[in-house]
């Protein structure tokens, strides 16, 4: 039982690390989408955007962990497997998308801003509902049982 807590914890630590590098991220690709402004202010992106694959990755690990020290499958409700399945969406979102499109966009193509954007809002979105899921989760756990 206290491995699940630790587990949990360090799940929750660790998306909430993930949404501060995403505000942050999110102004450097803002600064980095104006041409005016000097690359030195928005240089530190690819470093964000790095640490945050790193977060999404361990994220999900974690969350994976818990559910399995916490007796798997059979001992969770649907709304715990739909977030599972979210995270792994959350995690391909931002290895596949974010990421490239990043690249594109540090490289000069400004086109590409739409593409981060697009992807932030992606993950943002997978974000709030994988904590709305996991917050009110057992509240919603008579309702699939019954």
């Amino acid at each position: 039982m206290q491995a699940l807590v630790v587990l949990v914890l360090l799940h929750a630590l660790v998306a909430v690390v993930w949404f501060a590098f995403s505000l942050r991220f999110q102004v450097q690709a803002t600064l980095a989408a104006d041409a005016s402004v000097p690359r030195a202010a928005w240089e530190g992106g690819g470093r964000t955007v790095t640490l945050m694959t790193v977060f999404a990755v361990v994220y999900y690990a974690l969350a994976v962990g818990a559910f399995f020290t916490g007796g798997g499958f059979a001992s969770y409700s649907p709304v715990y497997h739909t977030a599972l399945l979210l995270g792994l969406a959350f995690v391909f979102v931002q290895v596949l998308m974010l990421q490239p499109a990043w690249s594109k966009l540090a490289a000069g193509d400004l086109t590409a801003r739409k593409k981060v954007a697009m992807a932030l809002g992606i993950m943002h979105a997978l974000w709030l509902v994988q904590f709305v899921l996991m917050f009110f989760g057992r509240t919603w756990m008579p309702f699939w049982t019954a």
